[in-house]
């Protein structure tokens, strides 16, 4: 019976230490953080800038523009998957680098 209530007192110590990850970030043009989600910590920095502002309503994107420049981009974090996409194959304009071990731990 003692290590039972001894397992169960340790066991509602460790609850606190569990994390969840959140399930995604923006980031405004200018802004830098890093991000650490799923074992995989990076610098992400938008570099985007609203020097050239998206195009009016009904003109078609110029070709490889993604995304217009000066809007706050949407960064996946929620599955280990779509955080590792985002990493591996970032945005135009997004500037994606590994974190020093300080600033994630």
């Amino acid at each position: 019976m003692f290590k039972f209530l001894l397992r169960a007192f340790l066991f509602g110590l460790m609850i606190p230490i569990i994390s969840f990850s959140a399930d995604y970030y923006t980031m405004a043009p200018g802004d830098a953080q890093m991000i650490d989600e799923h074992g995989l910590c990076r610098g992400v920095a938008n570099n985007t800038s609203s020097a050239n502002p998206p195009p009016a309503p009904g003109v078609p994107m110029p070709p490889g523009v993604y995304p217009p420049s000066g809007l706050t981009i949407f960064i996946p974090t929620k599955t280990a998957e779509e955080w590792t996409e985002f990493v591996n194959h970032p945005p135009p304009g997004i500037v994606v680098e590994d974190c020093c071990a300080k600033s994630c731990t």
